[in-house]
């Protein structure tokens, strides 16, 4: 579409000429989307639809929350050691699955935002892991429309220091 939301259709993916037939227009933009009924085309016809509404996605609104070390508390960072990382998945009825995932900042904090992910309404959870920690996961959440979901921090277990006898 143009600048004025115009647009126009002279041949198909291909570049191949349209033919008479039966067509629908489906059409997405910044978190909105539109699948018309299907129409008729004749042959040479120029048809205008006029205006098209486009309807909003169903969208959460975010999932938040912040990585620490689960034995004193101290945020984990993404952008240095331990290299931290959340991501959140999807979870339906055959299991789960990633959807968004990034580094937390300096004091652990990560955030999924809705609109920039195209997160529907759902069932949801986060892991979470980092350089020598053992990997952590939420129990599964509903995140229902425009709602905005905080898990509060996700503890982080070290790996515990082994001891061994060093022989000469």
């Amino acid at each position: 579409a143009d600048n004025n939301g115009n647009f126009r259709f002279d041949s198909d993916i291909n570049g191949n000429p349209l033919f008479a037939g039966t067509y629908q227009l489906q059409a997405t933009a910044n978190g909105f989307d539109l699948t018309t009924e299907l129409f008729d085309v004749l042959e040479n016809q120029a048809l205008n639809l006029g205006d098209i509404a486009l309807q909003p996605f169903s969208l959460i609104g975010s999932v938040s929350g912040r990585l620490v070390d689960a034995l004193d508390g101290a945020p984990l960072s993404g952008f240095g050691p331990p290299f931290a990382r959340a991501d959140l998945e999807r979870c339906e009825e055959f299991g789960c699955f990633p959807v968004a995932g990034g580094q937390p900042d300096e004091q652990g904090l990560f955030r999924f935002e809705g609109v920039l992910f195209g997160l529907p309404p759902g069932r949801y959870r986060v892991s979470a892991f980092a350089e020598d920690y053992q990997p952590a996961t939420t129990d599964q959440f509903d995140v229902g429309e425009f709602e905005d979901i905080d898990v509060g921090d996700i503890g982080l277990t070290p790996f515990p220091i082994q001891f061994g006898t060093i022989e000469a």
